[in-house]
């Protein structure tokens, strides 16, 4: 039918959601509220987008590095990390470019109420439930569960491809 990791996973993508140089922006929005590293930028901006959005280091990182190179943001080293905070010209850009965060947050905030996601965060839910217990899975559970899987991709089957 279709492969996906449950992390990661995307059957509509949230690009419809993000544009070309949004992330710059998002970015230094997060650094507005608090100085911070790399990986808590990424789990702030999935917080942001319901969890469906993890942006790649090799996203992030990048643009952190290019924002340093504009001094939009500095960064210092504690304890092993690099630690980034934005720059007074960092903050004027945010002001200089409010309304494209405007229209950013507007596109995410219409993003998280289609109706496609509330089924993607049900389908997660249901995911975690089963990672997260997966110690406590006994063959009969583990049989049971896949019956109930296997009866439910039938019936949305039976939806999704009429």
């Amino acid at each position: 039918m279709f492969s996906h990791r449950v992390r990661g996973f995307h059957p509509f993508r949230i690009r419809r959601a993000l544009q070309r140089g949004d992330l710059k922006y998002l970015i230094l929005q997060v650094l507005k509220d608090k100085s911070t590293h790399g990986y808590e930028i990424m789990k702030v901006l999935s917080k942001d987008f319901g969890g469906f959005y993890f942006p790649s280091a090799g996203a992030v990182y990048p643009i952190l590095q290019m924002l340093e190179d504009m001094e939009y943001i500095k960064s210092t080293l504690e304890n092993g990390k690099k630690v980034y905070s934005i720059t007074p010209e960092g903050l004027k850009v945010l002001e200089d470019k409010s309304e494209r965060l405007k229209k950013i947050m507007e596109r995410r905030g219409r993003y998280l109420k289609t109706g496609k996601f509330k089924i993607l965060r049900d389908y997660r839910s249901v995911a975690e439930l089963i990672i997260f217990n997966y110690e406590n899975l006994t063959p009969e559970k583990i049989e049971e569960i896949k019956k109930v899987i296997d009866e439910t991709k039938k019936k949305i089957g039976s939806i999704v491809l009429k």
